[in-house]
């Protein structure tokens, strides 16, 4: 399986992954093809933490918010955590709105993101 809306990386137990653009565009058949990937590569050994990098993504929505949630849970059951980095203010405004910035670090950089503790 391959990812369209995201290029991923490993650096050591983190897994990073950068949105490709138009993720505001992600539908419902989209949003379950990408978390699949995503949750594969977050099956590998070691994988403790995923970084979701959108600094290419000024929007995003509802679908988007899904793919989180669904890493999130993932990620939960073995006692990982979930970051974001670079996201845009609109962004910011929409995981504000939904309250979801309560639970996930949002970081200004990359580096941070990686070096980011959990908030509950």
């Amino acid at each position: 399986m391959s990812m369209q809306f995201f290029t991923t990386s490993r650096q050591g137990d983190t897994l990073v992954a950068v949105a490709q653009g138009a993720i505001g565009s992600l539908g419902p058949v989209d949003t379950r093809l990408e978390a699949d990937c995503l949750l594969a590569e977050m099956q590998e050994e070691g994988v403790q933490k995923l970084v979701l990098d959108l600094g290419k993504a000024e929007y995003f929505g509802s679908q988007m918010i899904e793919l989180m949630i669904i890493a999130w849970r993932h990620l939960a059951q073995t006692h990982g955590m979930l970051a974001l980095c670079q996201v845009s203010e609109t962004g910011q405004e929409v995981l504000h709105a939904v309250g979801l910035d309560k639970f996930w670090p949002v970081c200004r950089t990359l580096d941070e993101a990686l070096a980011a503790s959990p908030l509950c």
